[in-house]
Formats: C-alpha cells, sequence, structure tokens
C-alpha cells in the first residue's frame, strides 16, 4: 500500500522512530519471503502429498519457506521498537484503504478517521493470530502499543501525506470502476481465472480423497479400502502405493469444462464484488469502526448459509418464477433494508443511487455472460 516514502515519514514523525529502522522493517514485511508477511502467512500444504511424484519437493520447499519466515520475524520482534513499527506498518496499509473508501464515498478524512482507525485496530488482531499460529512470540505487542498505535494511526489519517497518497494512487484505481464497459471487460477476463481455479479445485478435491483412503489403509496396515480413480487417462488403484505423477494431473486439469457448484459461487461472488465498486456499495464496510471480515460479509458475501443483500439480491434474479421487473423490485426490497443506517453517514440521495447503480451492473454483468454460454 503506501510506498515506503510514506511509511518511513509518518512513523518517524508519529512514532519518534528513526527512518533507519522503519526502512529495515519495511523491507522484511514487503520484500522478505512472504510479500505483507504478518497479514499473510504461508498456505497450509494439501494433504495429498504423500501420494503424488512431486510430493517430497514441495514439502521441503514449504519447510524451507517457514523456517526463513520465522527467522524474519523473530528478527522484527528481538526489538520492542521494531515490534512497535511492524504493526503500525499494517495498520497504515489497512488505514489507507478504509481512507480511500471514504474519499470515495465523498467524506471528509477529520470527520470519520476516528471510525476507520478503530476498525483498522480491529482488523490488526487478525495479524496478531497469524503470528500465534505461525509460533512467533509477537502477537502480545499489540496490546501493550495499542494506545499509542491508536493515537499513531489516528494523526496519520488526518496527515496530508498520506490523505495525497491515496487520492494520487489508489482512488483514481478505484474510479475505473465507475464504468460498465469497463466491469464488463474485467469480468470477462476474470471468468478464465476463475476456470482454472475451479479445474485445480475439482482435482484437489479427488487427490484429496484418493490421499484420504491411502491415509485409512496406512493406518490399518491392510488393503480393505479399495478405490480406483482415473487422472489424465492414467487409472490408479488404491493401494498399489503408485505414485501419481505430475503430467496426469496437468492433462487432468485440461480436460475440465463448465464449472462446478465451487467455481459457480466464485463466478457469483465477482459479479458481487465488481457491481459493488460500480455503485460505490463496495466502500460502505471499509468506513465501519468494525473488524472488516464480518461487516464486508454481512453486506457482500454469497455464501448460501448465510443472510446478506448480495445473496438475496443474486436469488431474486436466479428465481425463474420472476420476470426481470419482479427480479428488481425484489433486489430493491432486500437492498433497502440492507442500506437503511447508511442514509446517516453518505446521505438519502447517495444510497439511492447506489441501490440503482448495483441493481444496473448486476443486470448488465448476468446478461454478458450470455454471451460466453
Amino acid at each position: 500500500m503506501p510506498s515506503h516514502m510514506v511509511h518511513r515519514l509518518l512513523a518517524s514523525r508519529y512514532l519518534g522512530v528513526s527512518e533507519h529502522v522503519v526502512a529495515e522493517v519495511d523491507r522484511i514485511i514487503d520484500l522478505g519471503t512472504i510479500h505483507d508477511i504478518g497479514r499473510r502467512k504461508p498456505r497450509r500444504l494439501p494433504a495429498y502429498l504423500d501420494i503424488v511424484d512431486f510430493g517430497e519437493d514441495v514439502k521441503k520447499r514449504h519447510k524451507e519457506k517457514l523456517r526463513k519466515v520465522k527467522e524474519e520475524l523473530e528478527e522484527i520482534f528481538r526489538s520492542d521498537v521494531k515490534a512497535k513499527v511492524f504493526y503500525y506498518h499494517h495498520g497504515l496499509d489497512i488505514l489507507a484503504n478504509r481512507l480511500a473508501s471514504a474519499i470515495m464515498l465523498g467524506l471528509k478524512p477529520e470527520k470519520i478517521c476516528g471510525d476507520l482507525v478503530k476498525g483498522t485496530l480491529y482488523d490488526l488482531e487478525d495479524v496478531k493470530i497469524n503470528l500465534v499460529k505461525m509460533g512467533v512470540g509477537g502477537f502480545s505487542y499489540l496490546r501493550e502499543f495499542k494506545e499509542e498505535l491508536r493515537d499513531a494511526l489516528y494523526s496519520s489519517c488526518i496527515d496530508k501525506v498520506l490523505i495525497n497518497w491515496v487520492n494520487d494512487n489508489v482512488v483514481p484505481k478505484y474510479k475505473q470502476y465507475k464504468s460498465l464497459d469497463y466491469i464488463k471487460e474485467r469480468l470477462h477476463e476474470i471468468i478464465p481465472y476463475i476456470e482454472k481455479s475451479d479445474a485445480r479445485y475439482r482435482v484437489g478435491y479427488t487427490l484429496g480423497l484418493i490421499g484420504f483412503l491411502d491415509r485409512l489403509n496406512r493406518r490399518e496396515g491392510s488393503t480393505r479400502v479399495k478405490g480406483v480413480y482415473q487422472l489424465g487417462r492414467k487409472k490408479y488403484v488404491i493401494s498399489d502405493n503408485e505414485l501419481i505423477s505430475k503430467e496426469s494431473i496437468e492433462r487432468e486439469l485440461e480436460s475440465y469444462h463448465g464449472l462446478s457448484s465451487y467455481g459457480y459461487g466464485r463466478l457469483r461472488r465477482t459479479i458481487v464484488i465488481l457491481a459493488s465498486l460500480y455503485s460505490d456499495i463496495y466502500h460502505l464496510p471499509f468506513i465501519e469502526p468494525l473488524p472488516l471480515e464480518i461487516t464486508f460479509d454481512m453486506l457482500l458475501s454469497v455464501r448460501k448459509k448465510r443472510y446478506t443483500m448480495a445473496r438475496n439480491v443474486l436469488r431474486c434474479y436466479e428465481d425463474s418464477s420472476k420476470s426481470r421487473s419482479e427480479a428488481r423490485e425484489c433486489a430493491l426490497r432486500e437492498m433497502e433494508r440492507a442500506l437503511r443506517a447508511y442514509v446517516k453517514v453518505v446521505g438519502e440521495n447517495r444510497v439511492n443511487d447506489m441501490k440503482k447503480r448495483f441493481i444496473e451492473a448486476i443486470e448488465e454483468l448476468m446478461d454478458s455472460l450470455k454471451d460466453l454460454v
């Protein structure tokens, strides 16, 4: 997010830390083994590595990555000052995103920064949780530095250095999505990636099942559980102890067409995100003084077992018994309930415009998919 120059300037200004120390911590976080280490962590290894011929190599590389990540983080948390800068770096990145959304909604930083900082501090709890999961002892520092971080982040939020950087570097990217042609173009660009991701998911699911049966046999020391699976035109028999080749998996990936329920779910989510960016509804969760994961999901999640505005709007349009006008009325009712609370923040006219634009984008994007079928 903000450039290292912005990080150094604001951290030295509001934490009283030398720019040399800030630069050292910034380098580890952004240019180390994993970018944004802390907000991100090493991925879990898939459970099927014992049954593929490249599994041992993947395990070795993953083990080495874990060692390097832990080494880098321990280097930071040997120093109280570096630990403070570490949390401030992540806080400033999160805050910059929230500030960009506030600007997109026409809100003045000096009036909204208190809420933006509260939300940011909630989001920093995820960094603490990730450190615990990685076995690094720096999680306790967040509690110790919380008040100082709150003051530093608030001062940064109203500082022209950050506001100008966000206006110049983040806001223009969001403004691109204010065009229907642009979001339709983006949808068509994203679909091939969804299809590839879906194929990997389906192959991974099959490999996971084979791996589960293989482990079950090994635990029992028998061949009681048997199964035959075909991957890449080659049959693999559970209990034969033959490792699955990378070539077979790659051929299997190429053979999939269409989307599974997983892929369809990703497509629905993509449509919702693009429509929310076009309408500015995307930015509403970012101004809440609450964890972003919760506020974003409540509004824009499309998961089946959860009440959200986005899920119910899509259901209005997916109901084949409804005409387009009936689906639109249904969607407006759902949005009215979900967005009522934001009238006091951005105004009734703005909320009404958001509803109109969201529905316009949903219809345009869904119609554009017909060209691909």
